[in-house]
């Protein structure tokens, strides 16, 4: 969440300059309905595009962690909308929706249970010798062979 709140803040300070020439100084969120509606957009819009087209923020990539749906598959638009708006109300909440995955024993969040989405975990590909590489035990096992 942190490597993804950094990236949303960074998306937010842009949309808040173009939106300054309409707005100058007086545009508040939660007090001006337009200029907050325009920051809830752009902010949606990096999860919803993230979710529905590869399934990872880029904070999710990092840590292998990818949303899918109860299916295992993508998920919409729709889907998408509505985990981000009830981990809105997640965090509202002083946290307590994500804290509820703690108690599940699906381990699953308020937003999670909303969209019928779920956190699936890749794991790490296995890493490959490179052909290069020789071991001691390689280079005994050459001498003895000529």
């Amino acid at each position: 969440m942190v490597y993804d709140a950094l990236i949303v803040i960074a998306l937010l300070f842009i949309a808040a300059l173009l939106a300054l020439p309409f707005t100058g100084d007086r545009a508040q969120v939660l007090h001006d309905p337009w200029y907050t509606a325009w920051i809830m957009g752009v902010w949606f819009a990096y999860f919803g595009w993230c979710w529905t087209q590869g399934g990872q923020t880029l904070g999710m990539r990092a840590w292998r962690v990818r949303i899918c749906s109860d299916q295992g598959g993508r998920i919409g638009w729709w889907a998408a909308l509505l985990r981000f708006a009830v981990s809105c109300v997640s965090a509202a909440a002083l946290g307590l929706g994500f804290l509820w995955a703690w108690t599940n024993p699906q381990r699953a969040s308020w937003h999670d249970l909303a969209s019928r989405t779920r956190l699936r975990y890749t794991p790490r590909p296995p890493r490959r010798r490179a052909a290069s590489h020789r071991t001691a035990q390689d280079v005994d096992d050459g001498s003895r062979q000529q």
